[in-house]
């Protein structure tokens, strides 16, 4: 992706790297896990998902099987799922930024999601 700065890009992968790196909420980070995103409260701004991103949560220095979660497949699926757990975030950092919410409907705490293996993938 030619449209981010080269620290949030990966060095390997699929066609030789150039890949998203992403946190747990999917939000953009640097290859060295840094928030590259984040605003003044510390929520995440940027989000990439689908086949731009890395296609898993990396641990730097750790073989990519052994990532907290490993490489999903760049098929459709995957996309759909990770598109709605950033989306949900964005919601939730809107309510919890410029509404001045700190819980749901349902008493639980408002906090970014983070990314999970998306069975059937």
């Amino acid at each position: 992706d030619m449209t981010l700065a080269v620290e949030t890009l990966s060095e390997k992968g699929p066609g030789g790297g150039g890949w998203i790196e992403i946190d747990s909420t999917l939000a953009v980070q640097t290859t060295e896990g840094e928030s590259w995103s984040a605003d003044e409260e510390g929520f995440s701004r940027i989000y990439a998902v689908g086949d731009c991103n890395v296609g898993g949560i990396a641990s730097p220095g750790v073989a990519p099987e052994e990532w907290p979660i490993p490489p999903i497949p760049k098929i459709s699926y995957p996309g759909e799922e990770e598109a709605l757990i950033a989306c949900k975030n964005i919601c939730k950092i809107d309510r919890l930024v410029y509404k001045g919410e700190t819980h749901d409907l349902f008493g639980a705490e408002l906090k970014p999601h983070a990314m999970h293996w998306p069975w059937g993938a």
